[in-house]
């Protein structure tokens, strides 16, 4: 019999304690609630949603009904059930039920610091953290910004007096409030921020190397991305080496939990080559993303399945570039498959991707080989998925790309959509 994993050892306690449960609740109902909680929080970094949002929801309920008794420790359960249902929600680009998830949870956690401040504010900045992710995701930049800056704030008072607990979610809310400060193309401030996060990630990293490296290269990372747009190319490719070269480290002693980085990082990298005519590196990093990804998602397919996708399709891209057209079609097409595969269980995450990529096939087949029934079959599919989406999701630059593509194979875009609607 071979080794338990984590999910299944807690499964089978989880069995155990609602047997316990039936008998005697008071003592082991609490329990149950902390298992299905851990459970959902594997289940979750394992893309595996469906399985994680129920155990969520199943926890949330048992600790709402402890929490009756308005102890502050039941209390901040229910904080953190919400918090990780909202976080699993905003995965799922559920961007609505997200919200209301972190804002009962801040609003929990505001109440319970007014009384334990030094107890419960660093849980109002992870709140404050979450619900600004939620609203950079969703564009709503000058929202983000504010809260990261709230956040950001709080840890700055609380590392007055306890800087070893508090300087590693600085340099985190840093980086965090940079990339928003960079949609925003206030790159003075960006930049500012970056620096400081790496100032402070690299400094602690002297002391505490496990705990501070992966912010060290979350800065070089985001820097890099500045750089990148200031078209400071060589100064952005020395960070993301560094910021690779971190991961990869990381990576053998963590492979769970630094690998999707080490993908980000090589994906990222590879764009800058691309941009750069270095094909040849750009295409070293896009297969080894792709590589790793394959590789991974043999024992983990609900985490590593939508990086294949991400993988194929940058490649496909670079080699549609160089000509190459029969694979880049190939990788495309795989690609494709995946996302609508990947869209029957969640549609929100990703029907845009399905859609970016069948807009991409429809340029393919008008630009690399001309096909113009081909080119408008893929773009009429992808306007069809377009209209299809909630106005909250990012798919607007898509249907522009589509619509232009229709013009061009000299097509009136209104008369196009007209009569998809027929």
């Amino acid at each position: 019999m071979g080794t338990k994993t984590p999910i299944q050892s807690l499964q089978e306690s989880l069995s155990i304690y609602r047997e316990l449960a039936r008998n005697n609740p008071q003592t082991y109902l609490i329990n149950v609630a902390d298992i299905l909680n851990n459970l959902a929080v594997l289940q979750s970094k394992s893309n595996n949603f469906e399985a994680a949002e129920p155990a969520y929801k199943e926890a949330l309920g048992i600790y709402r009904e402890l929490a009756q008794d308005n102890t502050e420790e039941h209390l901040e359960l229910v904080g953190m059930a919400l918090s990780g249902l909202g976080s699993l929600q905003m995965a799922k680009k559920e961007f609505e039920a997200a919200e209301q998830c972190f804002r009962e949870a801040l609003q929990i956690r505001r109440d319970l610091a007014r009384t334990t401040p030094q107890r419960y504010l660093p849980y109002v900045c992870m709140s404050l953290n979450n619900l600004a992710l939620m609203q950079q995701f969703r564009n709503e930049f000058e929202a983000a910004e504010k809260n990261f800056q709230e956040a950001l704030h709080i840890r700055r008072n609380l590392a007055i007096t306890n800087p070893q607990a508090n300087r590693s979610d600085i340099s985190m809310l840093l980086s965090n409030l940079g990339s928003v400060q960079l949609a925003r193309n206030n790159r003075i401030a960006a930049e500012l921020s970056f620096q400081e996060a790496l100032g402070i990630s690299r400094e602690l990293a002297l002391t505490n190397p496990e705990g501070n490296l992966a912010y060290v290269s979350m800065a070089l990372n985001n820097l890099a991305l500045l750089l990148q747009f200031r078209n400071e190319f060589e100064a952005a490719e020395q960070n993301f080496q560094e910021a690779l070269h971190i991961r990869r480290n990381l990576a053998i002693t963590n492979p769970q939990h630094h690998l999707p980085d080490v993908i980000m990082i090589l994906n990222n990298l590879a764009i800058l080559q691309q941009a750069r005519n270095n094909f040849e590196a750009a295409e070293r990093n896009y297969k080894e993303a792709l590589v790793i990804s394959r590789e991974q998602a043999r024992n983990n397919p609900h985490h590593y399945r939508p990086e294949i996708a991400i993988a194929l399709f940058n490649l496909a891209l670079l080699q549609q570039a160089r000509k190459e057209y029969g694979i880049s079609l190939q990788n495309f097409q795989e690609s494709l498959q995946i996302r609508r595969e990947l869209a029957v269980t969640n549609p929100n995450l990703y029907l845009p991707e399905v859609a970016k990529t069948l807009v991409n096939l429809g340029s393919f087949y008008q630009q690399a080989i001309p096909d113009r029934q081909k080119s408008l079959d893929y773009i009429a599919d992808a306007l069809r998925i377009i209209k299809s989406l909630s106005a909250d999701l990012p798919v607007q630059q898509f249907q522009a790309t589509a619509l232009e593509i229709v013009r061009k194979w000299e097509i009136e875009p209104q008369e196009f959509m007209n009569k998809l609607g027929s």
